[in-house]
Formats: C-alpha cells, structure tokens, sequence
C-alpha cells in the first residue's frame, strides 16, 4: 500500500498540470508541425547539463543587469527550437523580456546579412509572461 502511494506521488509530481485549452493548442500545433514556443516544459525533457548551465547565465545576469544574445545552431530536428523555447520560458518565469528569430538560407526567410530584417524580427517578436 506504502509503495503505491509513493508511486503515486511520483507520477503525479512529473506530470504538470495543463488545461484542456493549452492541451488542444499544444496538440493543433503539434499536428500541423509548427513551431511551439509556450509550456514546452509540459511535454520536453532531457538537456539538464545545458539547461543548469543557461540559468545559472540568466542569473549572473540578473545581478549585473547585463543583457545576452544567444545563437543555437543545429541541423533540422535536433531540438533547437525546443531548447530555446525552454529558455524562454526560464525568462518569463524571472519576467524578462525575450524574443525569437530563426535565421534561414537566403531565400528561405529572414537571413543573418541582413541586418534590419534580423531586427525587425526580433522587435516583432518580443514577448512577457
């Protein structure tokens, strides 16, 4: 009985809470294969080491009221976006300001060269929880 109880108690801390209004929108977005940048920590695990390493960053900065701009690079469905979902959730939660830019290949969208497009994005994108 002791040992289903704590079972219990396990599962239920590692399963968060959702409504079932983000659960329909996290699923339409999952299905039309868009990009999910909201309660990413619901259904994303792993990256623990990376993920200590960013926060302790994000709290340096906090003391020393710097700012940071971060690059992730990676090839097609290795979790970039997730990743970087996930540290913008870590901002929301101290009530930072973040923003999202994904940079393509000339012809495929926004590109690194130019400059004015990069930032247009990144002003576009802003967001706070």
């Amino acid at each position: 009985m002791v040992e289903s109880g704590l079972k219990n108690q396990i599962t239920e801390k590692a399963m968060p809470e959702i409504s079932r209004e983000q659960a329909i929108r996290l699923i339409g977005k999952l299905r039309s294969g868009g990009d999910i940048l909201e309660d990413v920590s619901i259904f994303s695990a792993g990256r623990s080491r990376l993920l200590d390493a960013f926060r302790e960053e994000l709290e340096e900065l906090q003391i020393t009221n710097g700012t940071s701009v971060r690059w992730i690079k990676g090839m097609y469905g290795h979790g970039k976006t997730n990743l970087f979902a996930r540290l913008m959730e870590m901002g929301h939660s101290e009530n930072w300001a973040t923003s999202f830019v994904q940079i393509r290949l000339p012809g495929q969208g926004r590109t690194l060269s130019k400059f004015n497009e990069v930032y247009e994005g990144i002003v576009q994108n802003i967001q706070c929880k």
